[in-house]
């Protein structure tokens, strides 16, 4: 198994670098405040803590300045929207159960490679669920079994995702994002696929942030000679 993650999270590190500096200066005028409708907008800006009547304002209650001066967070936060690459190559269909799954823009940051359990609900309940001591993620597919070509989209699936991080939980959550399921091969519990979800927002730290991934469930059995 191979991580590579950041745990230290920019958001926090504004919040605490916030509360030893003093109070932000309400002189600016209201064309160089960073606007902004919902707080993800706001985690894009390094001082930034939340979005409050239609402006970013720090953990002082100040409003943000934007030095750039167009108020513009579009960028930072569609950077963070957009599912990162990912090369599942030889994964899927490989000799093992697991999941390759990049996370890019949340506290959960980082690409992990997972061997774990697959189980195929009953119904039509197909859930994946993988787990190790670095975390676990689990992809649900509800309504239909996920088959070679066929994608399934949320509210039809979701990611839950577990990294001991304020931002655990399901998604897409709060009503923020989608995620969608791609069958490439198999069925029941030898199907492999590619999931990926994008326009999230962190459940506890309200950053914008995205995911893709593939999932290889247990490798057909071989026939008899």
């Amino acid at each position: 198994m191979t991580t590579t993650k950041n745990p230290v999270s920019a958001f926090f590190l504004a919040i605490a670098l916030a509360g030893c500096s003093s109070p932000s200066p309400q002189t600016s005028s209201s064309s160089n405040w960073v606007v902004c409708s919902v707080d993800a907008e706001c985690a894009a800006r390094s001082s930034a803590f939340k979005c409050e009547d239609g402006y970013c304002v720090d953990s002082k209650n100040g409003r943000v300045v934007n030095e750039s001066g167009d108020g513009d967070t579009s960028t930072a936060v569609s950077a963070a929207s957009k599912p990162p690459p990912l090369d599942a190559g030889s994964f899927l269909g490989g000799t093992s159960v697991g999941v390759l799954i990049a996370i890019s823009g949340s506290l959960m940051k980082g690409n992990y490679e997972i061997v774990g359990n697959l189980s195929a609900g009953e119904g039509f309940v197909w859930s994946w669920e993988t787990s190790s001591s670095e975390g676990r993620v689990e992809v649900d597919v509800v309504g239909t079994e996920p088959a070679p070509g066929v994608t399934v989209q949320s509210p039809n699936v979701r990611v839950t995702l577990y990294f001991a991080t304020a931002d655990d939980g399901i998604y897409p959550a709060n009503g923020h994002g989608h995620c969608s399921f791609t069958g490439v091969s198999g069925e029941s519990e030898e199907a492999h696929g590619r999931f990926a979800c994008e326009d999230l927002v962190g459940i506890g730290s309200g950053q914008p942030f995205s995911l893709s991934g593939a999932v290889d469930g247990v490798p057909p059995t071989p026939p008899l000679p």
